[in-house]
């Protein structure tokens, strides 16, 4: 069970994870992350969300699931962001579309501080965005490329 899972862009992808781990019954509390906390009352108001906050730092404080789904060119400074505010027993994946910059910057970022990191590309998705497409079935069937590497925890 996640006690705690917060999500960093509650977009398509990021609302799909919250509502879809809401619908399952594996997450007590949903933390959306977002630049604009305005833009997430949706989630809050349909209880894809139990809060939502624009500080990262706060945000993912407490957090035992980390989910990145910002834009691909914005995950590598949100690591940079977040690495530090992380429990250290969180975590931390993301789920977009390119790996090998994500990727080694989470390995460069572990020499500093260990953190639990695997990176993730679900394969689903749909040409349209917002939370207001998400749905609890997106990832149903859906392909998962998981990017670990020789230092990810097994676990």
């Amino acid at each position: 069970m996640i006690q705690r899972l917060a999500v960093v862009g509650v977009g398509l992808l990021g609302g799909s994870v919250a509502k879809a781990a809401r619908a399952q019954g594996i997450v007590r509390e949903v933390i959306g992350i977002g630049r604009d906390r305005a833009r997430m009352q949706a989630a809050l108001d349909d209880g894809g969300l139990d809060h939502a906050t624009s500080d990262l730092a706060e945000g993912v404080r407490d957090a035992d699931f980390i989910v990145l789904a910002a834009p691909v060119r914005a995950i590598e400074d949100l690591l940079e962001r977040l690495w530090d505010a992380a429990p250290a027993d969180a975590v931390v994946t993301d789920v977009g579309s390119s790996k090998t910059d994500i990727v080694r910057c989470a390995a460069r970022l572990a020499r500093r501080r260990p953190l639990a990191f695997v990176g993730s590309h679900p394969m689903a998705g749909s040409e349209k965005s917002g939370y207001a497409v998400a749905r609890t079935d997106l990832f149903r069937g859906a392909l998962v490329v998981v990017t670990p590497t020789d230092a990810s925890d097994s676990r």
